[in-house]
């Protein structure tokens, strides 16, 4: 994949860490002093396939050298290049951009929804993209990841994709024909409460 990196030097201090796993990827890394200008000139410039935010954050903002990008003029950056098919966004408490950007039509994202430190940051990295060398599926790689961060205790990033969307939309399809009798009850109750957690879980994301 061709992937921009962006860690503006208020970033993650081991980035070379998880920059030396990304094998097989044609990658560009703006570092150091990165203004928010030269950031979103080069996410428009349509040359990449993922673009990968690792620095600092919060809420609705992304911190490069000179300020801050809000998330409404990354969206445009992003939708001026027309084919970024995965945004990182390594940054603390990242969830709503993420989430505004995905529904601004990103096909996969990836954000923090609380804090997380440069180490499970950077963990998170490293082990994404040497999953990612090996089995060229971002799912996977994504699914490798997470399980990786777990096992330190920490939170992992939330992934918002269409086969989330696409197992909302069985879920509803299913509880309509539980409606007709076309399943058992037991299991009409499974797949009900499961849809419930995923729509709490998505009002969760959006609402912070």
């Amino acid at each position: 994949m061709r992937v921009l990196v962006i860690a503006a030097r208020s970033a993650l201090q081991n980035k070379e860490d998880w920059l030396s796993a990304m094998t097989g990827h044609q990658v560009a890394v703006l570092d150091g002093m990165v203004t928010v200008r030269e950031a979103l000139g080069r996410i428009a410039s349509g040359e990449y396939e993922l673009v990968h935010f690792a620095g600092h954050g919060d809420m609705d903002t992304l911190v490069v050298s000179d300020g801050v990008i809000p998330g409404n003029l990354l969206e445009d950056a992003l939708r001026a290049a027309g084919g970024v098919e995965l945004v990182i966004l390594g940054a603390c408490r990242s969830v709503s951009i993420g989430a505004m950007l995905y529904m601004a039509g990103v096909p996969r994202v990836l954000s923090w929804r609380d804090e997380v430190s440069d180490e499970v940051a950077g963990l998170w990295a490293r082990t994404f993209y040497q999953s990612l060398a090996l089995s060229k599926d971002i799912w996977e790689a994504t699914l490798t990841a997470g399980e990786e961060v777990r096992r330190t205790g920490a939170e992992t990033p939330i992934y918002l994709n269409g086969r989330m969307a696409v197992l909302e939309a069985e879920v509803v399809r299913l509880k309509e024909r539980t409606r007709f009798g076309g399943l058992a009850p037991w299991l009409a109750g499974v797949l009900m409460v499961y849809g419930v957690a995923i729509a709490v879980l998505l009002v969760g994301m959006l609402g912070r």
